[in-house]
Formats: structure tokens, sequence, C-alpha cells
């Protein structure tokens, strides 16, 4: 929560030791709760997109996406999408098109809403460009 609080506070630097205290009490409990493993990993992954620093934050996205895959949660979904968002910045275009495709079936899976309208948009401006129909 902590951590949160300095993301929204736009205060990334201080939130990382927040965010890995948690990371390290989660890997205590990744063979009993692999869900909240993985959150940890996508919460630092997730602060290194916000500030712009995509080789990591793809890192840590993509270690978040093996842990939510073991037990099939729905926060793959946001995994994928932010994944495929992080690829499309770096122009590496069949990465994030893989991502993508899994995150809009997850999407589809888990009847996820908000996410279907947030591939649309990561549809629109990177798959294709603006172009007036989706």
């Amino acid at each position: 929560m902590i951590a949160g609080n300095y993301d929204d506070l736009e205060s990334h630097e201080k939130a990382f030791p927040h965010l890995e205290q948690a990371l390290k009490g989660a890997r205590q409990l990744e063979s009993k709760n692999k869900r909240i493993y993985g959150q940890a990993l996508f919460n630092i992954g997730n602060c290194y997109l916000i500030m712009g620093e995509l080789t990591k934050a793809a890192k840590y996205m993509e270690k978040s996406i093996l842990q939510f895959k073991k037990s099939n949660f729905n926060n793959l979904t946001q995994a994928y999408h932010d994944l495929a968002l992080i690829y499309f910045l770096q122009r590496k275009q069949d990465q994030a098109m893989d991502c993508f495709r899994k995150g809009v079936c997850f999407a589809c899976k888990f009847d996820d809403g908000l996410f279907k309208i947030m591939f649309k948009g990561l549809q629109a401006l990177f798959i294709k460009k603006g172009e007036a129909s989706i």
C-alpha cells in the first residue's frame, strides 16, 4: 500500500524499497501462494513501466506471467496487456503481438470488459495506427 501511495505521488524511487520488501516476503510464500508472488513481481514491473525503464519492466512482467500461469489467475490479462504495451513501445512487434493475442484471449476467458476495451486501445494505437475502425 505504501508503494502504491508513492506511485500515486509520482515518487517511484521511494516506492522501490517497499516493493522489494514485499517481493522478499512474497518469495517466501511462493510455494504456497503463487498469486501473491506474481503480484509482487508485477508491481515492480509496473513501477518500472511508469518510470519508462522498459527493459526492466519487461523482465518483471515476464516473471509475473510465469507465476500467474501456474494457477491460471485472471491477473494474466493485465500482465499481458502491460507487457504488450512495453513491447510495442520498444518496437518489438512480434513479441508485442504475441502478448496482445494471449491477453485478448484471457480478457475473453475471464470476461474482463475493462481489458477488452484496453486491448482495443492498444490495437488502435499500435496495430491499426489510428485508423477509424476497430
